[in-house]
């Protein structure tokens, strides 16, 4: 379907960009947030060190939404009480 769209009823959607790669190069090299690496500032981190008592590559990853949801409320009962 990919490679022959024209056999499955659809028609070839290709088109050349209009400018250079080195121009989306530079967009995004200016525009690009670049995801931090724990999931929030550099900022954040050293607080949460000193919360959890532990270093940053202790700290917990959530790997699910819920998990991540209840270390978000964890924290922020932590830190309601500073």
């Amino acid at each position: 379907m990919y490679y022959q769209p024209e056999a499955y009823g659809s028609r070839y959607f290709l088109f050349r960009l209009p400018c250079e790669l080195e121009t989306i190069d530079r967009i995004q090299e200016r525009y690009f947030v670049k995801k931090p690496q724990f999931g929030c500032k550099d900022d954040f981190i050293p607080v949460l060190e000193h919360v959890c008592e532990m270093q940053r590559e202790q700290l917990p990853i959530p790997e699910s939404i819920e998990s991540a949801t209840s270390l978000f409320w964890a924290l922020n009962e932590i830190l309601d009480g500073y």
